[in-house]
């Protein structure tokens, strides 16, 4: 998120505890060479949560769309279990505009938390609209910041440098700075996919949080997911008339996504101009992501028509 809070302003507010979700990723990060001690980020990861106010979701403000999980899960895979997300949350209303910026300021983003706190407690400076270009070096340290500031350029001076711009942001800032063997290598994230359903009954799916419940399957994970109706117009199939005749049905609609996270094979691309022209990103889905995305897709129009889609 371009803005003063980042993407913790703008996303959907789901806080998940590594070490209750995948704890084996550690090793995994361990053998590209970030070997880093669990105790501590455990350690870490309470902190946060104490701060940010991190809990579970009641299922008054998890809507109607949040239950179809719980409706359909038990009739195509028994063994699962749907549950509420933990969020970073305070007295949330369910207003559905969790992407946009909660304008009840409800979530607990680093605007409501983080950077107040360093602001009146630490003394700290924010400067916003501003762009770190590169981090200047002084043999193998770093000794500092070049940014650009409404046209002009600024250094900021630093002995410690945090580097916390997202996977791309971030890859892109080391390569331009020339830090790292492996910056922007061995890239993974989740790919997505929103599937719509449609009932015989009012869903109301803009009456609750976007994100309420969430179902862990075998390689992927199901999510309840409804926007606004411009949003969750762009996000379904169809064209001129029948994606308006679709859309007329926006109250009986159910929504849920697919994330999965992705084989390593992303690259963040090392050239600028190719960068601007191209996108930042280099990546095609491997044959066995995409074999799984769709029995993926399958499975969840099956969850679908077990929890009362007509």
């Amino acid at each position: 998120g371009q803005c003063l809070g980042g993407s913790t302003l703008l996303n959907i507010a789901i806080s998940i505890n590594l070490f209750d979700s995948n704890p084996g990723v550690l090793e995994q990060w361990k053998n590209r060479g970030a070997d880093i001690e669990s105790d501590d980020l455990r350690a870490a990861f309470d902190r946060v949560g104490k701060m940010l106010n991190i809990a579970e979701i009641p299922p008054d403000i998890g809507g109607e769309n949040g239950r179809i999980l719980f409706d359909g899960i038990a009739s195509i895979d028994p063994k699962k279990e749907a549950l509420y997300f933990q969020k970073n949350y305070l007295n949330c209303y369910g207003c559905g505009y969790c992407n946009w910026g909660c304008p009840y300021e409800r979530k607990m983003s680093m605007l409501e938390t983080y950077l107040p706190q360093a602001v009146h407690e630490f003394g700290v400076k924010i400067v916003a609209n501003c762009k770190a270009v590169e981090i200047e070096k002084s043999g193998r340290r770093g000794r500092g910041v070049r940014c650009q500031y409404h046209g002009r350029e600024l250094f900021v001076k630093a002995d410690k440098i945090v580097v916390s711009s997202g996977t791309v942001a971030s890859s892109v800032l080391l390569l331009d700075s020339g830090i790292g063997n492996n910056a922007g290598k061995f890239v993974s994230f989740n790919a997505a996919t929103p599937i719509t359903g449609v009932f015989d009954r009012e869903i109301n799916g803009f009456d609750g949080v976007q994100m309420a419940s969430f179902v862990h399957m075998d390689g992927y994970l199901f999510e309840s997911w409804f926007n606004p109706p411009m949003t969750q117009s762009v996000s379904m199939a169809g064209w001129f008339e029948e994606h308006f005749e679709l859309l007329e049905n926006y109250r009986k609609m159910g929504s849920i996504g697919i994330a999965m996270g992705t084989e390593s094979n992303a690259e963040i691309v090392k050239s600028a101009l190719v960068r601007n022209l191209l996108g930042a990103v280099k990546y095609r889905m491997s044959a066995s992501d995409l074999a799984r995305m769709k029995a993926a897709i399958v499975q969840l129009i099956n969850l679908f028509f077990a929890a009362g889609a007509i």
